[in-house]
């Protein structure tokens, strides 16, 4: 917002903006924190869900750092800059390390015994994804129908299940399956097959 062209901070949105520095720096992931944001209906201000596009365009946005940016060169503004330079600065580090390695990192963050493995009813694959409330995180494997805010039928399939309880729900029945001496001996037979061929 301006005053005689000069920016003003709007606190409630610069809170928002101090939040998605702070996650990106303990996620380290675009694409999960995007994920993590969308699950808790975090919208931008024209009221859209973001993408990992929003976030990137978000955390290089110079005037949060007090710049204003004319022709591609940013210059020191008049307004109050909500991002510190240390905080920047933890994001653009990260930010410049590879996608690649950026990727395994929030892999080991975020374990997922069921990854590739889940589907809606319309065939629509779960992706792991993760919110954090306190201290206490929370895990979950949303519908990708959800994710990229495409238009579902109202059918009530899940769209978004608890990670605990779906992994929980797997290994209990792996587990009972196991204890049969039948299904034991053609899992080990078929062990043995793909070791000796």
């Amino acid at each position: 917002m301006s005053s005689d062209r000069k920016l003003v901070v709007n606190e409630e949105e610069a809170a928002k903006v101090r939040m998605v520095f702070e996650r990106f720096v303990e996620i380290g992931s675009a694409t999960v924190l995007a994920r993590e944001l969308r699950s808790d209906g975090f919208r931008s201000k024209q009221g859209t869900l973001i993408d990992k596009g929003y976030l990137y365009r978000l955390l290089n946005n110079r005037v949060y750092r007090g710049e204003a940016v004319h022709k591609g060169k940013a210059y020191p503004g008049e307004h109050e800059a909500i991002i510190d330079a240390r905080l920047w600065d933890q994001v653009h580090a990260i930010m410049s390390e590879s996608p690649r390695k950026r990727a395994n990192n929030s892999r080991t963050q975020t374990p997922a015994l069921l990854k590739g493995l889940l589907f809606t009813a319309t065939g629509a694959a779960m992706t792991p994804s993760s919110t954090k409330k306190g201290t206490r995180r929370y895990r979950y494997y949303v519908s990708m129908d959800l994710l990229k805010n495409r238009e579902t039928p109202e059918d009530g399939i899940p769209r978004r299940l608890p990670a605990d309880t779906a992994e929980a729900a797997v290994i209990t029945e792996i587990r009972r399956v196991l204890r049969t001496p039948e299904t034991t001996a053609q899992v080990i037979a078929a062990l043995d097959r793909e070791i000796h061929p």
